[in-house]
Formats: structure tokens, sequence, C-alpha cells
């Protein structure tokens, strides 16, 4: 493991932005942190990049406690760790001497300075920019020019913010290879926030979920509003008016509305459920895609369930789009949130 947090709380005033009870970051690896706006992804990056101390927690740092009161201690782990913006700022000079600053910090010789920049702009893509004014770039520009000044400083981990938002589909699947080579490449651990699940899917090893500050097992697209009824037993899930009822397991939190299936709890079969169950749901195949060693269907059930399939258990089943199917969920891949 590269980070692993325990009951970490990030407040302001008497909101929690965190509230992270347990939470495992692989090293070597690509972590994509999906969630809405507001879930707390970039202030779990900045705590992440040491900027930005917890109001209470622990978090281990490759099996070390961080040492938050200390400065020196923290400036040593920050060359280890370095975030990208998801808005970076470069100098009003060059694209060379943008990426070189980092190494002329550090002292390094003027030759190896010259041979690493180099390096870094075949790396990124961007030698033939070598020479621009780096604050006329465009976004995607700007983005790979701020990678290559993290790379610069040789970290261990490089947290991205965001980091194809604001960057046309040319950029943004520049931006992914150059996600995926420096971490196979370099081993570099990464990891990225966004709200697009596809690039997720694409471009990670793990998804961690962050809704309204918590780390949640399930996909947000399988998170719904949800009430108790009377009988205290199931709750109702609507979307576009339409409701369904489901066996919960106990009461919610204090101010929980919504709950998260999921999509590895639930089963796709071809029989049909049984009538009385609160537990299998009717309903009709609609999308099946490939997504990194795994099928992702959605299936409307009269509103829409995401189920996750192994892939190689995918391919020895007999399921196309426009089947009639049922979903049966677990009792243990429900979740308030």
């Amino acid at each position: 493991m590269i980070y692993q947090i325990s009951n970490l709380v990030r407040s302001a005033g008497l909101r929690k932005i965190l509230d992270i009870s347990d939470l495992v970051l692989e090293k070597g690896r690509i972590t994509g942190i999906l969630g809405p706006n507001g879930a707390g992804k970039t202030t779990l990056l900045e705590t992440l990049a040491f900027l930005q101390a917890p109001t209470s927690g622990r978090i281990l740092f490759d099996h070390e406690p961080v040492p938050w009161s200390s400065s020196r201690a923290l400036r040593r782990l920050r060359r280890k760790v370095v975030l990208v913006q998801q808005h970076p700022i470069l100098f009003t000079t060059t694209v060379f001497k943008n990426i070189e600053y980092p190494l002329a910090v550090r002292n390094i010789p003027a030759a190896t300075r010259r041979n690493l920049v180099e390096e870094l702009l075949d790396t990124v893509d961007m030698k033939p920019f070598r020479s621009s004014e780096a604050h006329r770039l465009s976004g995607g520009e700007t983005q790979r020019i701020a990678i290559a000044q993290a790379l610069a400083c040789h970290p261990e981990v490089i947290l991205l913010d965001e980091p194809t938002a604001n960057v046309d589909r040319e950029h943004e699947g520049q931006i992914e290879t150059l996600i995926e080579t420096i971490n196979r490449s370099k081993g570099i651990t990464v990891l990225f926030a966004s709200h697009n699940l596809d690039q997720s899917n694409r471009l990670a090893d793990r998804t961690v979920f962050l809704y309204e500050g918590r780390a949640t097992r399930a996909a947000y697209e399988n998170v719904f509003r949800a009430e108790v009824t009377l009988e205290g037993k199931a709750a109702i899930l609507w979307e576009s008016g339409k409701r369904i009822e489901l066996n919960l397991p106990g009461q919610p939190p204090p101010n929980s509305h919504y709950i998260a299936i999921d999509p590895h709890s639930l089963q796709i079969l071809h029989r049909k459920p049984d009538a009385s169950s609160h537990s299998s749901f009717q309903g009709s195949l609609v999308e099946l895609r490939l997504e990194k060693g795994r099928v992702s269907a959605l299936v409307d059930v009269g509103l829409p369930l995401t189920v996750w399939m192994d892939e190689r258990a995918f391919q020895k089943s007999d399921y196309h789009i426009g089947d009639a199917v049922s979903v049966t969920l677990e009792g243990t891949g429900i979740e308030w949130l």
C-alpha cells in the first residue's frame, strides 16, 4: 500500500467535507477517485498531497504515519508526492523554462537539466512546443506541461485533479495515454479525480467512489433517493417518478436519504423472479459494455440498475440486448449514504 486512511475527517465549520472511516490505496497502481461535484475529491487529493492537515484521523504514507506537526518532515514528503491541479498555472515564459524550473530550484546542473527537459518533452509529446510561450497554450497542452513539471520532480505519486475536464476529445485521449505511460513505464503511483465513470473504467486498476465526503462501495450511477416505509422494512427508490420496493438491512443513519447499490452485488438471471421477493426484479437488458476486464450491463427494472459481470463469465453466458431478465440483489450490497 502507499496510503492507509483511518477515521479521516476534514471539516469546514460544522460541515464535514471528508468523512472516510477506512481506505487503502495501493502502490504502483492507477486509482480513480470518482464522485459528483462537491463529493470531496479535491479536498482528498490536497490532503494526500500533504497540503491540508485533516481535522482528525490518521494517514499512513508508505507504512509510516504522516507527521502533520513537523514542517520539515512534510517538506520531505511533498518531494515524493506531486499534485497537478485542475487549472494549472504556468509561468509567462517558454515551455522549456517551465519544465526546467523544478530542476533549477533543486540545483541540478544546467547540462543535466537540458537533457532531462528534452526527455520530458518527449514523454508528454510536446517537443515542437519547447520554445512556445506557455501561457498561450490550449487547455490540453497546458495539462501536459503541468504533468511534465510534476515528472521533473521524480515523484513516487502523482495526483491529478480532473486532468481532462477542460480539454477537447483529442487532448483527452493524449492525456489518458500519458497517464498509462507514466504508470506502466515509470512505475509511478497515479491517483486521479474525475466525475467520468467511463474514463475511470478505461484507465483505473481500481475506482473509489466518493459521495458527500464518504467512500462508498458502489458506483454513483447506482445511487438513488430512498425512504423507509411505515413498516420500517422497505425503502422506496424512484427516478423520474418510478419506484420499486426493496428490503434494506436496518434503519438508515440520521439524515440519510440515499442508498447505494454495489454493481458487484447484482446478478442477472434469465428466470423470472419470485413475485413476493423484494430482492429480485423483472426487467429488460438495455445496454452491454466491455470495460477493462469486466462487462457493464444496464438493466431497466423500473429504474436503471448497473450490473458488473466478470468478462469470462459473460462470455460463457447467453445475454443479449433486449432480453427479458431478472436482477437479484445480495443484501450486503446495499449501503445507506
